[in-house]
């Protein structure tokens, strides 16, 4: 989206939008849709040269195709992206569950695919329903999570590592490693710290989500952005620095920019990652409530790695959707068939793409390794655990890859958030309160259970809603309505 000229020195907008991810996105349409703003009474300010956050798709791998290197799946059949996508008629493509922190794995095979979970230390591989009462206990304990009694739990001091209550609750040694690595990873943190109260408050809040997994087909998340940005007067390449808001809505708020920009507004909606707003790059006049940075300082928004590699075919069992990997180099890789297509560079063809992720200590580990070093790591692993007899075919079928290393990706320097030791349910509804004409969205700010896209849209909704309490237009299609997403 171009960023708009017509922009001055000094604006007064009705809503001042910090942040164009889906957050940022999803809230200046959901005002424009729902609640009657125009355009120009609406502006959004993204300190990046492009829109979209932690939504990145590639075209420069597959000619003519997308290939997400942020987020990719849509964790849940009953959340509000999948909604959306439906909604519009886009094809979406259903998938094993196979990460433990995603809810995993699945109770049966998901359009003939399921999830393998590798033993590095034994170098076993199992199915998802392999006979293994040490994997059994494992995932029954993870899944009790959304069990726990959130109100019993209490807002106390008291609380443990997630690594501790396992081992405490009889999850056998050979286990952690896959605890770490479809977990914690998942989780975008340590299982070390990893909160065990945290950890349940966020299960318990996925359950709203629904069940099941799955990911766009031809569309991407290049089109989500545009959707949500459709008709948005943004300005790029801006960086806030100072936001003076009243915390009792007596006043306009104000906010100053790099680039010189002032902008007034009745509101301000923040909707940057827990990264920017643990840091010293935005000055807050008057300064935020100790409340408001305390449950911030329980938040931990780690980096995050992910490789894409392109085949000409599959060369992985045929129903292998994901595979954990306990005590090894990349803990998380998942596997796509495509319909064969043209590389986007020379004349070989590619029908098939494997995403190794990895995040916290994971990815900390490989930050300084080039493309050429993940790609070799990558085939070597997979050779080991799928015991591959000839691998000359998988190298052979590599065709080539990209990364996206998000721990130096400009103002966003991580993956997403996750509660550490000490989170409780106080400090959740803490992150989402407003301040007076200041209100915060994005998906470390959920009311239910942040990490996925549509959660960081439904924070954008809710703040809009926040926005439109003082505004002099009615919501458009009654208290009910979703409007246009």
């Amino acid at each position: 989206l171009p960023q708009d000229s017509a922009i001055g020195a000094m604006e007064t907008v009705k809503v001042a939008i910090v942040g164009g991810g889906l957050a940022g996105l999803s809230c200046a349409k959901e005002l424009r849709s729902r609640y009657g703003l125009r355009s120009d009474e609406v502006l959004v300010l993204e300190a990046r040269d492009c829109l979209g956050g932690r939504a990145k798709t590639n075209w420069a791998l597959v000619a003519g195709r997308g290939v997400e290197m942020g987020a990719e799946l849509l964790h849940g059949d009953t959340q509000s992206l999948v909604a959306l996508v439906d909604s519009l008629g886009w094809r979406r493509e259903e998938v094993f569950t196979w990460a433990q922190g995603d809810g995993g794995p699945s109770d049966a095979p998901v359009d003939g695919g399921c999830g393998y979970y590798y033993l590095g230390n034994e170098q076993k591989l199992l199915r998802f329903d392999a006979d293994d009462p040490d994997f059994r206990k494992l995932n029954e304990l993870l899944w009790s999570l959304s069990t726990e009694d959130i109100a019993a739990m209490g807002d106390s001091d008291i609380d443990e590592t997630l690594q501790n209550w396992l081992t405490r609750s009889g999850c056998a040694d050979r286990m952690m490693g896959l605890a770490k690595a479809g977990y914690a990873n998942t989780h975008c943190c340590n299982l070390s710290d990893i909160g065990h109260r945290g950890a349940a408050i966020e299960e318990v809040g996925w359950l709203v989500d629904g069940e099941g997994d799955s990911r766009l087909g031809e569309r991407t998340f290049a089109d989500v952005v545009q959707h949500l940005a459709d008709g948005a007067r943004v300005r790029l390449s801006c960086e806030v620095l100072q936001i003076r808001y009243s915390p009792d809505s007596s006043s306009l708020a104000d906010v100053e920019c790099a680039d010189g920009l002032r902008i007034q507004a009745e509101h301000v909606v923040l909707t940057v990652p827990a990264t920017i707003m643990q840091g010293p790059r935005i000055d807050f006049l008057p300064p935020l409530p100790p409340a408001k940075v305390e449950a911030w300082r329980h938040v931990r928004m780690d980096t995050a790695v992910k490789i894409v590699l392109a085949f000409e075919q599959r060369w992985a069992p045929e129903d292998c959707h994901g595979l954990i990997c306990a005590d090894c180099v990349y803990p998380e890789m998942w596997f796509r068939d495509l319909q064969p297509c043209q590389a986007a560079e020379g004349n070989r063809t590619i029908g098939h793409l494997v995403v190794a992720f990895a995040t916290a200590d994971f990815a900390s580990a490989l930050q300084d390794l080039t493309i050429d070093k993940h790609v070799e790591g990558i085939l070597k692993q997979l050779e080991a655990i799928f015991a591959l007899k000839d691998a000359r075919s998988l190298r052979d079928s590599f065709v080539g890859a990209d990364l996206c290393d998000w721990g130096k990706e400009s103002f966003i320097w991580g993956g997403y958030s996750c509660p550490t030791v000490g989170f409780t349910l106080e400090m959740k509804h803490e992150l989402a309160k407003s301040l007076g004409n200041l209100h915060f969205a994005g998906e470390a700010t959920s009311d239910s259970a942040g990490m996925t896209a549509n959660s960081a849209i439904d924070t954008g909704k809710r703040a809009a809603e926040l926005c439109s309490r003082t505004s002099t237009k009615a919501p458009r299609g009654g208290p009910d309505s979703v409007g246009d997403l």
